[in-house]
């Protein structure tokens, strides 16, 4: 539709600018005509009064008149001045439509391109960038929901669109979205079920309890150290009342990578439940630190906080280590979060800890780090948050990055 509007103006423009060529060709031909039809016309007046004398019809002294005013008439016509090469009333007319066809061109084009959205919401990021990411995650919405809507059949879009409401909280059709991704997969795909999975428990204020449990066990039925399907279906057993069943899946969660405050809060929960069910733990293993499953990806992170910011940390404080794509939307690759009072502190980020599946650490080529110290205790920044970041690539990967937390949030 864009490109047949940009023709037509094309074709108006360039119209407009050929004026004087074929708009006085078109006059000069049209007088042309005019004039020949005219001498046509007093050459058969002419034979009709020859006619009319040799019958008598007549007299000489009419006929002869009549021939004098035919050819007066005949002078005037064929004596009339040229055309002017171009009116003016034509080319004013066309220019003004030609501006016209522009303007709703140009228009059209800069609505349909979205660039006052995009200058807006660039304008909004520096001022209220959450906002703003909340913002371009709405418009994404509706670009999927376009998209799904034009092609039905597109599994990874219904995923995507799902994923993106979750992001912004809208629990009940993320899951609808994403069990169509899932109904219109070849094969099952154990991480579009926990996701779903989750999506259906959160929508039911966090009840595990029927459809979310379900899922969770037909992950783990295709993939039986899925992480996040282990977590959740853990939790879905504790929910209800099935102790050893949620140790069971959260001792083999254990025999995974895991990051440190999540594995602290595991064998908190387990010692809690042997306790109450009488289930001895298992031997403990050889300590080890939290490194990347084989052929994964792994950064390390060391986290200090400048002296002159360290007097303002709260106790209770949270802190959030997690790498982003600098190229990419906002939404973590990895992410932990422990206690700023553990400060300073290394930690490994790695592709078991990022919140979406389809978008792992290994995934880029590059990475920013942020480490963020949150008083509220929320993911959310806001405020006041003390904040700290640093970019690097796949050659620096090996060696251990330092990011100081130098600055507070506006």
């Amino acid at each position: 539709m864009i490109w047949a509007l940009g023709l037509l103006v094309a074709a108006l423009a360039f119209a407009g600018v050929s004026a004087p060529w074929w708009w006085a060709a078109f006059t000069r031909r049209s007088a042309l005509r005019r004039r020949a039809a005219n001498v046509a016309a007093y050459r058969g007046r002419l034979e009709e009064l020859e006619s009319d004398a040799q019958a008598g019809v007549l007299p000489a002294e009419a006929i002869e008149a009549t021939k004098q005013e035919l050819a007066a008439r005949l002078l005037q016509d064929t004596q009339a001045p040229a055309p002017a090469p171009l009116e003016q009333k034509p080319a004013r007319a066309l220019l003004a439509l030609v501006a016209a066809a522009l303007v709703a061109f140009a228009g059209t084009w800069y609505a349909l391109a979205g660039s006052w959205r995009t200058q807006a919401l660039l304008d909004l990021a520096r001022t209220n960038p959450e906002l703003a990411r909340a913002q371009a995650v709405d418009d994404e919405i509706v670009r999927l929901r376009e998209q799904v809507s034009a092609r039905p059949d597109d599994a990874e879009s219904w995923a995507w669109l799902g994923r993106s409401l979750a992001g912004r909280g809208n629990y009940a059709d993320a899951a609808q979205a994403l069990g169509r991704a899932s109904e219109l997969k070849a094969q099952q795909d154990p991480d579009l079920l926990v996701e779903e999975g989750e999506a259906l428990a959160y929508a039911q204020n966090r009840a595990m309890a029927g459809a979310p449990a379900e899922k969770f066990a037909q992950a783990l039925a295709l993939a039986p150290d899925h992480t996040r399907g282990l977590w959740f279906a853990g939790i879905a057993a504790f929910q209800s009342g099935d102790a050893l069943g949620a140790i069971r899946h959260w001792e083999r969660l254990m025999a995974q990578p895991l990051p440190d405050d999540t594995r602290a809060t595991l064998e908190h929960s387990l010692a809690m439940l042997r306790e109450r069910t009488g289930v001895k733990a298992p031997p403990k293993a050889t300590a080890r630190a939290p490194v990347a499953p084989s052929g994964q990806l792994a950064l390390k992170v060391n986290v200090s906080v400048a002296p002159e910011l360290a007097s303002a940390i709260a106790p209770d404080a949270a802190l959030f280590i997690f790498a982003q794509d600098p190229a990419g939307p906002p939404m973590p690759l990895a992410v932990q979060r422990l206690s700023a009072a553990q400060l300073p502190v290394q930690v490994t980020l790695d592709d078991s800890m990022g919140p979406m599946p389809t978008r792992k650490l290994s995934s880029v080529s590059r990475w920013r780090i942020v480490a963020r110290i949150s008083a509220g205790g929320t993911a959310v920044p806001q405020p006041g948050d003390l904040e700290g970041s640093v970019e690097l690539d796949k050659a620096d990967a090996g060696k251990p990055v330092r990011v100081v937390i130098d600055r507070r949030r506006p």
